[in-house]
């Protein structure tokens, strides 16, 4: 998912925010109006003793860049996971 997106306040004026990347995949770079990259989202790998194991698609880094609002990017974040949401299959199922 590649595309940008406006976030503003009650006066117009605000910033606006681009996604670069796939958001449903857990791989993208949120991008300020400037191009300033201002958020990474990674996802997670758990380390075994020989390799790395990938985790669920709901398990995943966020790194902020100092000086930008961390509310603002979690809210659009939480927008983002809503727009791409998927139905939950547990990978391993007891009975």
């Amino acid at each position: 998912m590649t595309g940008c997106s406006t976030a503003s306040d009650r006066t117009g004026h605000g910033p606006s925010f681009c996604v670069e990347g796939c958001f449903r995949r857990r791989s993208c770079k949120i991008r300020n109006s400037d191009g300033e990259e201002v958020a990474r989202i990674t996802r997670k790998k758990a380390e075994a003793a020989a390799s790395s194991l990938m985790l669920g698609d709901d398990v995943f880094s966020l790194m902020i860049q100092p000086n930008v609002d961390c509310t603002m990017i979690m809210a659009f974040i939480v927008v983002l996971d809503r727009i791409c949401w998927r139905s939950f299959t547990p990978m391993i199922c007891s009975s």
